[in-house]
């Protein structure tokens, strides 16, 4: 076939259309080197986000070894039997089965995290220089807000629990007020001890099912809140944490599964030295 005869020669020769086809390269050119940058940003965008929903769906984070699986069932919570715990009303309540760190999260997992997502560090009291005290990567995290305590499980893709998770997880099995029983004992686990340790270090401090640190080393932030009344009898809100830790004023009670420990809401940012975390996932 006749070249010259099926496409016009202004078409093929013509300057005009030569100039044209000249642009039309050049911005095809231009959208091409935009969409590279495009596609670069929007990974570099993803590395420091909090929601990595590409990290989650790579890992089943219910078969890890970190994990211990809690039926699903019903149980009475709270108590009437001691002073100490008179906010903890009994009530009973029903829960799906869930998953719950069986440690609390500890230094060199929250440095882990704070290298995936650029999030700040504790407070330089308990990290100088931004970084966790040579030898205490095992040694529970502290110094950190509640609000960081969420955005670490939220980033893996779990959640903080509430206070009614937490007890129900720490008495299933045998309904104890104690890992090791009923008996006040502050041997136990680390309480009162001056100094946390590092997790699943107190052979004793471990419940019926396999979770460790539930009684001492440090206390837990939970997702759960309470109205608190001031010595004014107006009502203040309270994040509701639970377990008992290191500290010298720490008292065997608070280390009872029924106690509940109050931290003033107001005090969002403030990052506590004997308040560390666990998180917990739903059963899929």
């Amino acid at each position: 076939m006749d070249t010259d005869q099926t496409i016009p020669a202004e078409i093929i020769r013509g300057p005009q259309n030569v100039k044209i086809m000249a642009i039309a390269a050049a911005i095809i050119l231009v959208i091409a080197l935009l969409l590279v940058l495009l596609i670069q940003g929007g990974d570099d965008q993803a590395e420091s986000s909090f929601t990595t929903k590409n990290e989650v769906a790579q890992t089943d984070i219910t078969d890890s070894p970190e994990m211990v699986g809690v039926e699903s069932g019903t149980a009475v919570i709270g108590t009437d039997q001691f002073p100490e715990d008179r906010n903890s009303p009994v009530r009973k309540i029903e829960k799906d089965g869930f998953h719950i760190s069986k440690y609390e999260v500890t230094n060199s997992q929250y440095m882990e995290f704070i290298r995936k997502t650029g999030h700040q560090p504790p407070s330089s009291e308990f990290w100088p220089a931004g970084h966790f005290r040579s030898g205490e990567e095992d040694f529970p995290v502290v110094g950190i807000s509640r609000d960081d305590a969420s955005d670490y499980c939220r980033h893996y893709g779990m959640r903080l629990p509430t206070e009614e998770e937490w007890e129900f997880a720490a008495r299933t099995g045998e309904g104890n007020y104690f890992p090791w029983g009923h008996d006040v004992d502050s041997s136990g686990g680390n309480i009162a001890s001056g100094y946390p340790v590092k997790v699943g270090e107190s052979k004793r401090d471990v419940n019926a099912i396999g979770i460790h640190d539930l009684a001492g080393n440090v206390r837990e932030w939970t997702s759960s809140e309470a109205d608190m009344k001031s010595q004014q009898g107006y009502k203040v809100r309270h994040y509701v944490i639970r377990g008992g830790s290191w500290e010298k004023m720490s008292e065997i009670e608070n280390a009872r599964f029924t106690n509940r420990g109050f931290v003033r809401a107001s005090d969002i940012r403030a990052g506590y030295g004997a308040i560390g975390f666990r998180c917990v996932a739903d059963a899929r």
